[in-house]
C-alpha cells in the first residue's frame, strides 16, 4: 500500500483523526508513506508520527519533495527512511502566535521550549546525534538534501541517485 502526505499537517488538510482512522484500516504487510509537506501543526503531526510507528506493517517513509518542519518528524516514523536525491529535509524550532501580557508570553515561551526538547529527542534517538547537536540544528533552521540526510543518520537510503537517461540514437 502507498499513502501520500502531500499537504500541510493539521486541519483542514492532513488532519490526525482522519489520517489515523484511514491508516489503521490498512491491512498490508508493507506500507510506503510518500511525503511532500511543508509541515504544520505539531500535535497533529505527533499523532500521525505515533500512528505510523505503531502500525504492525513494515513502514517505509519516502521523502519525495520536502519534509519540512513537522513533516521532518513524521518522516522519522518509518522502519526505513528514504529520500529522493534532489529532495529536501528541514528542521527548526517550533513557533506559534500568542496574545496577552508578559506572563502569557513567558508561558508560551516555556511551552515552546518544552515542545522543542521533545522534537529534539525524537531527532536524536533516530540519528544517534547528541541533543546539543540536534538543538543547534533546530536553532539554525537546518536544510539537508538527499545524500546528506543519509550521511547524518536521518535517512537510510537515497533513491533516484545516479539514474541516467539512456538513448540509442544510432540510426
Amino acid at each position: 500500500s502507498e499513502v501520500l502526505i502531500y499537504d500541510v499537517i493539521g486541519w483542514p488538510y492532513v488532519e490526525a483523526g482522519e489520517f489515523t482512522r484511514d491508516f489503521k484500516a490498512i491491512k498490508s504487510e508493507e506500507i510506503t508513506v510518500g511525503i511532500n509537506s511543508p509541515g504544520g501543526d505539531v500535535f497533529d503531526g505527533t499523532a500521525i508520527y505515533n500512528t505510523i510507528k505503531e502500525h504492525p506493517a513494515k513502514i517505509t517513509t519516502r521523502i519525495d519533495g520536502i519534509a519540512a518542519s513537522m513533516a521532518s518528524i513524521i518522516a522519522l516514523a518509518g522502519d526505513e527512511i528514504q529520500i529522493a536525491s534532489n529532495a529536501y529535509y528541514m528542521m527548526h524550532n517550533p513557533w506559534s502566535m500568542a496574545m496577552g501580557d508578559y506572563r502569557d508570553f513567558e508561558t508560551e515561551a516555556a511551552l515552546l521550549k518544552r515542545i522543542a526538547g521533545t522534537l529534539a529527542q525524537t531527532y536524536s534517538e533516530r540519528t544517534g546525534q547528541s541533543m546539543d547537536t540536534v538543538k543547534e540544528m533546530m536553532d539554525n533552521e537546518t536544510w539537508i538534501i538527499g545524500k546528506e540526510l543519509v550521511e547524518q543518520g536521518f535517512a537510510d537510503k537515497v533513491i533516484g541517485e545516479g539514474k541516467k537517461a539512456s538513448f540509442d540514437l544510432s540510426m
